[in-house]
């Protein structure tokens, strides 16, 4: 009986991972370019929709500010670990050695949800959200007015499916 169990799992563990690859293949990443917009993620006729932003604190500080929108019905996960099997947490870095982070990633206000694609409790992110990082700016940065490259990395899931974790590039203008 164990056995059959198993079989069961295995046939709808690889069913789960090839219509995950179907999906990724018939609903591709499409990216808008205007100048702040990092990406617009479409799946089953849904969006994420992302901003970057740029405070300048003084004194060679500022927060990368990411702000974002997604539609009724789906989902970002937090920033925070949630767990052994829980999904990889949403997370971004700025790619420049010139920009340090200099503490840890903050967040909007989560939703707590039934999330059917973990069997679990999840926080999550819903309509509006925001994430952020105070960094600390190199002086051969400073004036440069030169942009920033990132990575935004999430997984956006309804309570059934979740997408693979996605990886966005993204620049930012870091100004003094």
């Amino acid at each position: 009986m164990l056995q059959k169990f198993t079989n069961s799992l295995k046939l709808l563990l690889s069913t789960i991972l090839i219509f995950t690859v179907f999906i990724a293949t018939f609903y591709p990443v499409k990216a808008n370019t205007t100048s702040r917009k990092i990406s617009s993620f479409q799946l089953f006729e849904t969006n994420l929709q992302l901003y970057a932003e740029w405070i300048n604190l003084g004194e060679n500080k500022g927060i990368a500010k990411l702000h974002g929108r997604v539609s009724n019905g789906f989902h970002i996960y937090s920033v925070e670990h949630q767990g052994k099997f829980s999904p990889e947490p949403t997370t971004f870095y700025l790619d420049d050695k010139r920009v340090i982070p200099s503490d840890e990633l903050k967040e909007s206000t989560t939703s707590e949800v039934n999330d059917e694609a973990f069997g679990m409790r999840l926080r999550v992110h819903k309509g509006d959200f925001w994430i952020s990082r105070q960094f600390t700016v190199m002086e051969s940065l400073i004036g440069t007015r030169k942009p920033v490259h990132g990575m935004f990395i999430y997984q956006i899931c309804s309570e059934k499916i979740c997408s693979l974790p996605i990886r966005k590039e993204f620049e930012l203008l870091i100004y003094d």
